[in-house]
């Protein structure tokens, strides 16, 4: 991963921390992961500035999605790109609306796409799968809110509601 710089000559592509952070999902567990060598180590862009070549980044989160598909080998590593990003529980609960819990019961199911460990204690989500898993349920959410509510549901006194939560009935 080059980009040419101004002399011709290519350049790596640089993280700076707020990108390490928006990609990892990390904030403060940045320095204890470097601290514990799991997180390639920063250099300095100046005094008080730092960041990490971008293919150290990306080949450590590579590692961390291969070492989970050495535990279930069911599912297969999927090879990320620069674009792709961790999030953590509370993003990924707070894009689609449900709680940890829920979460917790479709992952065990298998209905969701697994975690990933990137810390001893620090779990995440690959942005890519949750959004192929999200676009994989929009059809039955469509299905759903296409249903036309029958007569004796609409004359009933509780208020007709079409099921628009795609995680309803599980």
């Amino acid at each position: 991963m080059t980009i040419p710089n101004i002399i011709g000559k290519a350049a790596p592509i640089i993280f700076t921390l707020e990108e390490v952070k928006l990609r990892t999902s990390l904030s403060n567990a940045l320095y204890h992961l470097h601290k514990e060598r799991d997180f390639p180590a920063p250099f300095h862009l100046s005094r008080h500035r730092l960041a990490w070549h971008a293919h150290a980044v990306i080949g450590w989160m590579q590692k961390c999605i291969d070492a989970r598909a050495d535990q279930s080998p069911h599912a297969p590593a999927p090879r990320i790109t620069a674009a792709d990003r961790f999030i953590s529980l509370k993003e990924v609960c707070g894009c689609l609306g449900v709680s940890r819990q829920t979460v917790d019961r479709l992952e065990a199911r298998g209905l969701f796409p697994l975690r990933i460990r990137i810390g001893q204690r620090r779990m995440a989500w690959l942005k890519s799968e949750i959004d192929a898993w999200t676009a994989e349920r929009a059809p039955h959410r469509e299905e759903e809110a296409s249903i036309p509510a029958t007569p004796d549901r609409a004359k009933s006194p509780e208020p007709a509601v079409l099921p628009t939560n795609p995680f309803m009935g599980l």
